[in-house]
């Protein structure tokens, strides 16, 4: 009923042990490193950015700043592209992200009755409305891979090690 949910962190040990095993090859301090030009790249637009603020003398929104340079390095590091979040205040990400702290009525309920009727949820739980994160994310996940596959396109990133599980989803258990 809820995709997203369905996370290293809210699995059980069964499902949990493989892909954890398949999944944490992608957060290596080798890999990291390998990803240092890419969030140094991000920091420069960071400093950009900042400078620009400065010399307009703008206040600085230092918690907006850095989760904006934060989305940015995610999407750069995770997915492979740019998500240019600093320049663009009104980008599908940012919307998405300050939504994801105002969560309307329907997720405050599908919370209530997973939590308190989880009978009644695994009913409903497909009923009740999917949320525009969930959505989102999905359907900007589902994009990308299409799109390298397609292209033939090749990071060695976290989109690509899932590429790799739905290929050879035989490798990862009988789950």
């Amino acid at each position: 009923a809820e995709p997203l949910s369905q996370n290293l962190f809210n699995l059980e040990p069964k499902r949990w042990r493989p892909l954890r095993a398949k999944l944490s090859p992608t957060f290596t301090s080798r890999k990291l490193k390998e990803m240092f030009s890419l969030i140094s790249e991000c920091a420069d637009h960071l400093m950009d950015y900042t400078e620009e603020l400065a010399r307009r003398n703008e206040p600085v929104k230092c918690r907006e700043l850095m989760t904006k340079y934060a989305i940015d390095v995610i999407g750069r590091c995770a997915f492979g592209i740019e998500m240019n979040a600093l320049l663009n205040d009104d980008s599908d990400f940012c919307r998405i992200r300050r939504n994801m702290f105002r969560p309307p009525w329907s997720d405050f309920l599908r919370y209530k009755i997973n939590n308190y009727l989880p009978l009644l949820y695994d009913v409903l739980g497909y009923i009740l409305p999917d949320t525009e994160i969930t959505d989102f994310s999905t359907r900007f996940v589902v994009d990308i891979i299409n799109y390298r596959e397609k292209n033939n396109i090749v990071r060695k990133d976290f989109i690509d090690t899932l590429r790799e599980l739905k290929k050879h989803s035989d490798k990862v258990g009988d789950f």
